[in-house]
């Protein structure tokens, strides 16, 4: 089978940090593998994507985040592996991540199937507290000096995907351990798309994402896509009480793809 690879490159200008920092990837839409491990290896070819988001660009300090990713299915197409490599930035911290992924596929259909997914992630957070500038000269909670620490990750997610739908759930920080091997950033996200066909050239595809953090209100993005001759997608979407979404994305040949997604602030 010919191989394909898509490297997607995207610059992202966004406006959101939560308390717990977790990055947000619009062009999920493009790459849902970084929501759900399950999804590695979907398009049952090799996929390499690269990612740059940045918030708040105006702001010092304001989160930068890349992205590396790679996940193919394997020969039999049930078994699928992956790899990703995390650097973010935000205010005075630091974290670097390598996740692996591996998800199983069960044919029900020569072209539907349900997959199961795992992640586990390796994180390195620093902290940079000498850099902060406080009212108070000399207040011990900032020059005790820096601070870098390590935890795993572990993730579980599902998948059912058919030509038309697509229905997922997902636990990307099922446990996180830190320190004291305390569980944290416990969240779910239960998405769905649906295809259907406008004309003889245009595909629209609907995109709905719910989103829950432990001791966070319910947060959904809601987007729809349009797509040209499988060569043109154009997308808009909302994020609760957060931003709009606009996103877009094209083919330069069967091996290369680029896209760019732009958050604005409501």
């Amino acid at each position: 089978m010919k191989k394909l690879i898509s490297i997607l490159l995207f610059i992202l200008c966004a406006s959101r940090i939560d308390a717990q920092h977790n990055p947000l990837f619009s062009e999920y839409v493009f790459n849902p593998v970084i929501l759900n491990p399950a999804d590695a290896g979907f398009r049952t070819a090799l996929d390499v994507s690269v990612m740059h988001r940045r918030q708040w660009v105006a702001f010092d300090g304001a989160p930068i985040t890349t992205t590396v990713n790679a996940h193919t299915a394997l020969h039999n197409q049930k078994m699928n592996v992956g790899i990703a490599v995390l650097n973010d930035h935000y205010g005075v911290t630091t974290k670097f991540q390598f996740k692996s992924f591996f998800a199983y596929r069960i044919f029900a259909h020569p072209k539907n199937h349900l997959s199961f997914g795992i992640s586990a992630s390796v994180n390195q957070i620093s902290n940079r507290w000498s850099e902060i500038n406080t009212t108070v000269a000399g207040d011990p909670m900032f020059t005790s000096g820096d601070d870098k620490f390590y935890s795993m990750e572990f993730g579980f997610g599902a998948m059912y995907r058919t030509p038309a739908y697509a229905i997922g759930f997902t636990t990307p920080g099922l446990i996180n351990t830190a320190q004291g091997g305390q569980l944290i950033n416990l969240q779910y996200l239960i998405s769905g798309e649906y295809n259907f066909s406008i004309g003889t050239h245009f595909v629209a595809t609907p995109m709905l994402a719910v989103r829950h953090v432990a001791n966070s209100p319910l947060q959904y993005d809601l987007s729809a896509a349009l797509t040209y001759q499988q060569k043109f997608t154009f997308g808009i979407g909302y994020r609760k009480n957060d931003a709009l979404m606009f996103i877009t994305k094209f083919k330069i040949n069967e091996q290369l793809e680029g896209g760019y997604a732009y958050d604005l602030t409501v």
